[in-house]
């Protein structure tokens, strides 16, 4: 199909990721007379990925291995960039590979890769978004941010006697898109937060003063994350024992 028929003919969604195996596709050919130069294959793939930018792709793999497509899949769809899942690739040797932007769109990289065989031969082609993930280019399908934290309880012994302890709890993005937070607790006196708010990536400190009375206190803090995001209220259960005296039992490590 001539880069015209593309064009014309072919429709594409927004930002689509194109894969082709094919000679000329990656840069050589099986029928080539001689081994190409460097800019024969920059010339051959930017004509092969042109009209697909042209459409709106978001980025192009080509490629002579069959099961680099896969491969390809996989790390975008565990959330590599695109240039993350070009240079996973087994076959990717950064020695070898070649970066530019690509001649005709000059936004985008192009990124050559070769093999040497019994000649020099150009197998392995991006082009397109470098540092975009699946989530930048399909939000509508892979849904706003989601959060998590580093904890899921607070359990925490301590004597009558013991000063102000501090946990942290790390409130993170699972697919990187920023959120905002509050947090709030219903104990008072003996457990305090700071900061009471915040943004995806920060450190929520739990600050507990143990009671003067021996027993079993709990409370909960709550993480409630702006709207549109997954799991967006989070409760951690705080379980704080209080003893007058704490008993330690050290026990040695057997050796052989």
């Amino acid at each position: 199909m001539r880069p015209e028929q593309i064009r014309d003919e072919l429709r594409l969604a927004p930002n689509a990721i194109v894969m082709l195996y094919g000679c000329f596709t990656a840069g050589s050919a099986g029928n080539d007379t001689s081994p190409i130069d460097l800019n024969e294959a920059i010339r051959r793939v930017s004509m092969y990925s042109d009209p697909f930018f042209d459409l709106g792709a978001g980025g192009y793999y080509a490629n002579w291995f069959g099961d680099a497509f896969a491969e390809y899949l996989k790390s975008l769809f565990q959330g590599s960039t695109l240039g993350q899942a070009y240079q996973g690739y087994h076959d990717f040797n950064a020695k070898t590979a070649h970066r530019m932007a690509h001649p005709d769109h000059p936004v985008l990289d192009l990124w050559l890769d070769y093999n040497d065989w019994d000649t020099r031969v150009y197998s392995n082609a991006f082009a397109g978004h470098t540092d975009l993930t699946l989530a930048d280019l399909f939000p509508e399908a892979f849904g706003g941010p989601a959060m998590e934290l580093s904890r899921q309880q607070i359990v925490l012994l301590a004597e009558t006697s013991d000063d102000v302890r501090t946990l942290t709890v790390d409130i993170r993005s699972i697919n990187g898109k920023p959120f905002t937070w509050k947090a709030s607790a219903d104990a008072k006196g003996w457990l305090s937060l700071n900061p009471t708010s915040g943004t995806s990536g920060e450190t929520l400190r739990v600050v507990i003063d143990p009671p003067a009375q021996p027993g079993r206190y709990s409370a909960t803090v709550t993480i409630e994350a702006g709207p549109g995001v997954e799991n967006s209220i989070q409760r951690l259960p705080v379980e704080v024992i209080v003893a007058e005296e704490l008993s330690h039992l050290f026990i040695p490590l057997a050796s052989k």
